[in-house]
């Protein structure tokens, strides 16, 4: 599954995006999604208390049992990620397509060199 979160990950906003995830996988039913993709596209920023949001997520997902990966993010936010310790075990992919050919082939998903 793809999700995009279309706005910085800061303070004011720093559940939404755990929210909609959450509600996208539960629609999926049960034990249906194994690899959830964040497309970054529009991400700009991520403070402290969008970190705070993405790691509940992350919590949630390790619950769950579903990898994390993320798409499209500029290096600035890939760094921004990394600083907060939030890309631990995910996939960074160039691309959306990237991130479905990839998981479609099989390839068990892993942290990006």
């Amino acid at each position: 599954m793809i999700i995009k979160f279309a706005a910085p990950m800061f303070f004011a906003n720093s559940s939404e995006l755990g929210d909609a995830a959450k509600e996208a996988i539960r629609a999926a039913g049960d034990h249906t999604v194994e690899h959830l993709v964040v497309d970054l596209e529009a991400v700009t920023d991520v403070d402290v208390t969008g970190a705070e949001g993405m790691e509940s997520l992350l919590s949630w997902l390790e619950s769950q049992h579903i990898a994390l990966g993320f798409s499209r993010g500029s290096p600035e936010i890939i760094a921004r990620l990394d600083h907060f310790g939030l890309l631990r075990g995910a996939t960074v992919y160039r691309t959306n397509r990237d991130a479905i050919a990839g998981l479609a082939s099989g390839a068990q998903p892993g942290p990006s060199p």
